[in-house]
């Protein structure tokens, strides 16, 4: 029903439970980037998957509801650091671009670009440009052998793309910014 928890391993607790807009039927999630809120873990971005081929992106930033009690003090003798999660945020921005479920979702080392895809059409591969959450329309072109994508991964610097298929076939991509 599109619930997405943010557990705490630390805790061993959800520290909250929202709800995917206009989600059918989740089916794959990520995070990536940096300077996210330090009480969820850093990772900016929280990238949502569904089997419609929708795919929503959060800036989990804009998640946490702005804490407003006068008794903010971490002093750290035991203090209350709980935070609230927005039960129906927004996504930052909606992706229609495929319309087989997404199975891939990947983002880059550095949190610049976010990759999606989907098994079940051939050649079905998106990439967006992070933070402005636009979808490159110059690649991949109708002549990128890609076949039906099984897994994607960045390289450690983000200047690789590998690209794995259903054919057992690993392709890799230079990417220039």
């Amino acid at each position: 029903d599109g619930q997405v928890g943010e557990y705490s391993m630390e805790s061993r607790s959800f520290l909250g439970v929202w709800q995917d807009d206009g989600s059918v039927g989740a089916i794959v999630i990520a995070l990536g980037g940096h300077r996210g809120p330090e009480a969820l873990g850093d990772d900016r971005w929280v990238a949502v998957g569904s089997n419609t081929g929708i795919t929503n992106i959060y800036d989990r930033n804009e998640l946490i509801v702005p804490n407003t009690s006068s008794s903010d003090t971490n002093d750290g003798d035991g203090g209350d650091d709980r935070i609230t999660i927005k039960e129906r945020p927004t996504p930052t921005r909606t992706f229609e671009q495929l319309v087989t479920p997404i199975t891939v979702l990947t983002f880059s080392p550095d949190g610049q670009l976010l990759a999606f895809g989907s098994r079940q059409t051939k050649d079905a591969l998106r990439l967006v440009h992070l933070p402005s959450c636009t979808v490159y329309r110059n690649w991949p072109t109708a002549q990128t052998p890609l076949g039906r994508i099984t897994a994607v991964a960045f390289g450690r610097d983000s200047g690789l793309l590998a690209v794995g298929n259903d054919a057992g076939k690993i392709r890799l991509w230079h990417i220039r910014s």
